[in-house]
């Protein structure tokens, strides 16, 4: 698109291609609600659900932000011709976009400090259960006949 369209025509059609990212922007705020519910459950499936879902529709994103691309950079160029009726709904639109695009981030945000403590004490309790194996190899019962392990050895091999 190298000439500018009028302003009537580019608000329309970037008011509408702004309220389908909207919709999409809704739906992934809602699935990043959802994720953290999954992970403070630790339910993997569901999580693994959830995030396929929003990689889905983030593709949907991605398709609808190449369609807006030259739509935005015409609306640079005529957004001064435009009255206040065309700029305030795009506007509009254009900020709740952001407000959906902060809430998400903050939602993932904290799900990734809960994911990484989750990974933390796995690790912590993974490395409990390798101590208490030692502990039981060492101090546990044994087949009859069967001598304790060398916990201790003078040899230098």
């Amino acid at each position: 698109m190298t000439a500018s369209p009028p302003p009537e025509e580019c608000a329309s059609r970037l008011l509408g291609l702004l309220t389908a990212q909207g919709g999409i922007f809704a739906q992934v705020r809602e699935q990043a609600g959802r994720l953290m519910g999954h992970i403070e459950a630790g339910d993997t499936d569901s999580l693994m659900r959830v995030l396929a879902e929003k990689q889905r529709l983030m593709r949907r994103n991605d398709a609808l932000q190449a369609e807006m691309r030259p739509w935005l950079e015409a609306w640079e160029r005529v957004r001064e011709r435009a009255g206040a009726g065309l700029r305030g709904p795009v506007e509009a639109a254009l900020s709740v976009l952001q407000g959906h695009m902060a809430a998400i981030c903050e939602m993932e945000d904290a799900a990734r400090v809960r994911l990484e403590g989750a990974k933390k004490d796995t690790g912590e309790q993974v490395a409990r259960m390798q101590v208490g194996k030692a502990m039981i190899r060492a101090y546990g019962p044994r087949p009859a006949g069967q001598p304790p392990p060398s916990r201790f050895s003078d040899s230098t091999s």
